[in-house]
């Protein structure tokens, strides 16, 4: 066998096994776009828009295809891992996000969220037998069990965190909304409309 013969053939089992390397990279690669997926239509509080005949991630029963969004909240279109999608509020003390997530099932239960959340606010867990005294449940029209919701608000040194959570029986899933503002006073003037958007979404 002649060098040139050994050359060629060289050359055709490089290239082949590059080929192969090639479809094992396209079969275990993956490229998955996080946090970018269709919302719900927005319905303000003052104007009312057709909404679609389906919503996101659907396999649904019952479908959530509107909410009611305070006609001053903006809507931020940056993506974001995990977060369905972010609202600011503006204040005289700069814009306040929103943020709204869901998540399949019930991510754990209440007292898993709740500590979860007080961690990030830089305090102490607390236990079963003081869950109670830190939310308020509420149901809305769409619970088959009662309630379905609950509303905390978390202060420490680093502000204070509003959050709602609403438990969808039907699709098995559960919303999220949340904000850290910086005081008491903002937390005062913004919870009110903040928790009314969040029944929005389930009613």
């Amino acid at each position: 066998m002649s060098s040139l013969t050994i050359y060629k053939n060289s050359l055709l089992l490089l290239c082949s096994l590059s080929l192969i390397g090639c479809k094992e990279n396209t079969v275990q690669v993956q490229r998955i776009e996080k946090g970018i997926e269709q919302i719900p239509s927005m319905v303000t509080t003052e104007t009312t828009l057709e909404t679609s005949a389906q919503s996101a991630q659907s396999d649904p029963v019952k479908a959530h295809d509107s909410w009611i969004v305070p006609d001053r909240w903006e809507v931020d279109t940056t993506p974001r891992s995990m977060r369905l999608a972010t609202f600011v509020i503006p204040t005289d003390a700069g814009g306040q996000e929103v943020a709204i997530t869901r998540f399949p099932g019930q991510v754990g239960g209440t007292l898993a969220n709740i500590n979860r959340w007080r961690e990030q606010m830089a305090l102490e867990q607390i236990d079963r037998s003081q869950l109670e005294s830190f939310i308020q449940r509420f149901t809305t029209q769409d619970s088959v069990s009662q309630p379905n919701g609950y509303q905390t608000r978390i202060v420490s040194e680093q502000g204070v965190m509003i959050a709602v959570a609403l438990y969808d029986e039907i699709n098995d899933q559960t919303w999220f909304v949340r904000t850290t503002l910086p005081t008491l006073e903002l937390a005062d003037a913004l919870e009110a409309e903040i928790v009314e958007f969040a029944r929005s979404i389930l009613r």
